[in-house]
């Protein structure tokens, strides 16, 4: 018991997304477009699967709508706000802009699916996160953290 316990405390010292509740997976954007109020409307093929789950092929092409809703985050929230959005998205147009492939992090299940959309979800706070490995990779809030 106290062998498991050590265990578990050493994975959420190391390992933080393990606590969070996220992971990050491979994506290609295939376009970031602005839309209104500072939000944008991104499409990517997704190459790999969080949560070590298999690629689903019907969900390989995916819309996500990118908004900070302020309405849903504490003023003084360590995990989302404005800033922390705006330079998200920044750095998701250098990523689109090179083309390629790039990591992209949910937090939960990081975006709320559109009913009557297939494939195409809400995004209600972008934050760039340093994960465990060094790499910084934008993930996705889904709702209040």
């Amino acid at each position: 018991m106290k062998n498991t316990l050590v265990i578990i405390a050493i994975m959420f010292a190391f390992c933080p997304k393990i606590f969070a509740g996220g992971d990050s997976f491979l994506i290609a954007i295939v376009s970031l477009t602005p839309k209104e109020n500072g939000e944008y409307r991104m499409e990517f093929v997704q190459v790999g699967a969080p949560y070590g789950k298999k690629l689903e092929d019907d969900k390989k092409h995916v819309v996500v709508h990118l908004r900070y809703n302020k309405a849903m985050f504490k003023p003084d929230s360590t995990y989302a706000s404005q800033k922390k959005y705006d330079e998200a998205i920044a750095m998701l147009k250098s990523q689109a802009e090179k083309k390629g492939q790039s990591l992209f992090g949910i937090l939960a299940q990081g975006y709320l699916p559109i009913k009557g959309k297939a494939n195409e979800y809400q995004s209600n706070a972008l934050s760039i996160v340093e994960q465990a490995d060094g790499k910084k990779v934008v993930y996705s809030y889904p709702n209040k953290i």
